[in-house]
């Protein structure tokens, strides 16, 4: 692979890393917090010094815990409980 290329390859994921740090805000801002973390995960693979990334992951996985289930998983739970 020569320098150009590599570079080529640099400049690409790092436009996708941005791409999927865009995505990952507007899921976060939402509240859809799993496709966010997905994002994240997503930006950790491309950019692996990305500091923020690990750190939004962990944000967002406990304000997704203190949020509770999504409305349709508890509807799905009431449905299997057979109290």
């Amino acid at each position: 692979m020569s320098d150009h290329s590599t570079s080529d390859q640099l400049t690409d994921d790092a436009r996708r890393a941005d791409d999927h740090r865009r995505r990952a805000k507007e899921h976060a801002h939402q509240g859809r917090y799993d496709e966010a973390i997905a994002c994240w995960r997503r930006v950790e693979e491309l950019d692996p010094y990305d500091a923020d990334a690990l750190a939004r992951i962990a944000s967002l996985t406990l304000e997704k815990a203190r949020h509770g289930a999504p409305a349709e998983q508890d509807a799905e739970l009431d449905d299997a409980d057979p109290a």
